[in-house]
């Protein structure tokens, strides 16, 4: 098994769902068309989070809005938070050029867990990482210092990922046929050992007592469970957020089917699951009242 995939290199950005564990997905919005979705630990989020505040006392605020504002060709760059900054852009600028080398290089034989450890060593100590020995503090009062060490703070993050990555690929996942087994829970969460199981039945339960509109609720629990990061799934590869959520269609439609239709009746299941991907599409809207009704279950539940 090679992690690296034998096929074209992505020419934009990578936007990636994972499973595996400590590591979440985080929207990068400078672009507010060109949205990606990238990933980090916790304790790469909260160095982040810190570097932001750090950019905003250290860089005076005309400076900052002038290198936003021309890398979005902009007149208005506002920074409202660390999503939309430019310094998040950079991080998933150095992700994204660091995922592809690990994932998409065909130079990349990383077949063990050895050779993917020596494969990172040789990455962050070569000439494509430069300035994780220069951390921002105090002293740095150029827009460089932190756009340079936010770029390789994303290359490490993506290497180490990698390995991660690969790890979980070799362990041996047994096949499910229900949403109970196919959520597990993350091993950073606080919460109890059955916390997804619990998760998945308060959604099934919400899905199936209001039989006119379970298409709309499925949609409604699926965007709640897509933010969950106490929540991972039992499969070893990454997919994108589309691929996932027709996985978990797939398996509602198993339990949620309505009364007196067949599981195996493909007319019904496709005139189920199609509503729930306009839903989550945007191409039906689902109304703030509709978030708030399971937003309340889960309260209630002790389960948010």
């Amino acid at each position: 098994m090679n992690l690296s995939k034998r096929q074209k290199r992505p020419s934009g950005y990578v936007s990636v769902f994972t499973n595996v564990d400590t590591y979440y997905g985080h929207v990068c919005n400078f672009h507010k068309r060109r949205k990606v979705t990238v990933l980090a630990t916790k304790a790469v989020w909260k160095k982040l989070q810190d570097l932001f505040e750090l950019y905003k006392v250290n860089i005076p605020c005309y400076k900052r809005k002038l290198i936003a504002g021309f890398m979005r060709l902009s007149l208005n760059p506002k920074e409202e938070n660390l999503e939309r900054s430019y310094l998040f852009r950079m991080y998933c600028n150095g992700f994204n050029v660091a995922y592809k080398y690990f994932f998409f290089d065909n130079t990349s034989f990383m077949t063990t867990e050895g050779a993917i450890r020596g494969q990172i060593k040789a990455y962050l100590c070569s000439a494509r990482v430069q300035a994780l020995d220069f951390e921002p503090d105090e002293e740095s009062h150029t827009i460089k210092e932190f756009a340079e060490y936010c770029f390789d703070l994303g290359q490490k993050a993506a290497a180490e990922y990698a390995l991660a990555k690969f790890l979980l690929m070799e362990k041996k996942f047994n096949k499910v046929d229900s949403l109970e087994g196919f959520l597990k829970l993350d091993s950073t969460s606080n919460r109890p050992d059955d916390y997804p199981q619990k998760y998945a039945k308060l959604g099934l339960d919400f899905i199936k007592c209001e039989e006119r509109n379970r298409s709309k609720r499925t949609a409604v629990f699926i965007s709640f469970l897509n933010e969950n990061a106490d929540i991972k799934v039992r499969v070893p590869e990454d997919k994108n957020t589309a691929e996932y959520n027709t996985k978990i269609i797939s398996l509602i439609w198993k339990e949620a089917h309505k009364t007196g239709v067949e599981v195996g009746d493909a007319k019904a299941k496709e005139s189920f699951v199609k509503p729930v991907q306009r839903y989550l599409r945007g191409a039906r809207k689902i109304t703030e009242k509709d978030m708030q009704l399971f937003d309340k279950l889960l309260v209630e539940h002790n389960l948010k």
